[in-house]
């Protein structure tokens, strides 16, 4: 998975929550590549399925937004437990995420702080 190619598709999806296309909308080879490369990263126990394009496009927003929550919440904890001089503690908070979270995007901005 390349990174541009995942930078892509997570602006696709912003363009999804921001009402720029509805799920049930149809879609070109190169947003469905886009959109199968998020069901991968933040879905990846979930078959991809034009059939079924639509709940796959509301699964994936809302795990995005589920995680992007939980990333900044995790990177909030990380940077107060350095301000407090806890770097063991900020190491266990980024190592917790990264073991816990399916997306690699999500992952590399966590380990990035």
């Amino acid at each position: 998975m390349k990174s541009d190619e995942l930078e892509s598709a997570y602006a696709l999806i912003r363009e999804f929550n921001d009402g720029q296309f509805k799920a049930d909308s149809l879609i070109n080879d190169q947003q469905e590549k886009l959109i199968k490369l998020l069901c991968q990263d933040l879905l990846p126990n979930t078959e991809f399925s034009l059939d079924r394009i639509g709940s796959i496009i509301e699964d994936i927003a809302t795990a995005d937004t589920l995680w992007n929550r939980k990333s900044q919440n995790v990177i909030n904890e990380i940077y107060t437990f350095l301000g407090e001089k806890k770097p063991i503690q900020a190491e266990e908070c980024r190592n917790s995420f990264i073991r816990d979270c399916p997306s690699l995007w999500y992952r590399k901005i966590v380990e990035s702080v």
